[in-house]
This record gives C-alpha cells, structure tokens and sequence, in this order.
C-alpha cells in the first residue's frame, strides 16, 4: 500500500482514520504521515461495473448466494442481525441483484436447452417402438378425497 501523491511513501495500518462500509466489505481509509492525504485502500477483491464503478466481488457473490437460497433483502438482514453482523443497504442488495439475475437466469437458459436436447437425442436413439419424449400423468388425483383437504402442493 503507497500513496498515490507520494508513491514512494508507504502506508502503514496505524495510520488508519476509519473504515468506510460498502455492503460486507469496504475501505480502510489512511492518512499518509508524508503528504496528510486520506487514502481510501480496498479490504477485498474488486470487479467493475459497466459505469467504471469499483464493486466489491463479496457483494456479488452475496447476491449470488440469495438467489441461490431463495432468499430476499429482508431474510439476508435477519440472517445477518442474528449473528451480530451489521445490516447491508437494500438499495446495495438490489443493484448487485440487478447485475447478478441476467447472468443467472441466461445460465438457466442454456442449462434447460442443453438438457433438452440432450433428452430428446436420448430418447431418439433409444426408442424402440416409441416416438419422442413420453410423459405420464395422474389426472385422478383431485378425485380422490377422503374428507380432508389434500393437494399436490403438500404431498399429503
């Protein structure tokens, strides 16, 4: 860590000011002894955003992991209050969701049009007497009752 203005100047820890959050991670800022600059020095690995923004790669990955869960801005804040974690922005959540959902969701996409078709070749070259991809269905379902209120929903 140097300073930018006295780039032979090095920087050293017990210097530092504060620390300035941003989502899990964040800045140390340090005042350099030499030139009296606040330098704001990265605590994790960045990655930048289509505006030239510096993003924290935990944030993503955060996100990442919520969608992966299933989990919202909301659930993530209880998760993190239960363990004595500051609270992250919503406003922070939902732009790294923002960035994180189309890459996803065109994952998605080419995972279920690779299956597809690898289903569908599987099928073709495997047929016997059969044609295509063959389904089976239990339309009965709703007409078994036994007073109570079951549904395919519950498993019950």
């Amino acid at each position: 860590m140097k300073c930018v203005d006295c780039s032979n100047v090095p920087l050293k820890f017990k210097d530092a000011v504060g620390v300035l959050p941003g989502g899990i991670c964040g800045h140390l800022v340090i005042r350099c002894y030499n030139c009296l600059r606040f330098v704001q020095v990265a605590m994790g690995k960045t990655h930048s955003s289509p505006h030239g923004q510096q993003i924290f790669d935990v944030n993503t990955k955060l996100a990442t992991g919520m969608y992966h869960s299933g989990i919202g801005p909301v659930q993530l804040n209880n998760f993190f209050t239960s363990m004595n974690l500051p609270n992250i922005s919503e406003s922070l959540i939902r732009r790294r969701c923002d960035e994180v959902g189309p890459v996803l969701e065109d994952l998605g996409e080419k995972s279920t049009s690779k299956a597809l078709c690898e289903e569908g070749h599987l099928s073709a070259t495997n047929s016997i007497e059969s044609t295509g991809i063959t389904a089976s269905a239990d339309g009965a379902f709703q007409r078994r009752r036994s007073g109570r209120c079951y549904n395919s929903l519950s498993g019950k």
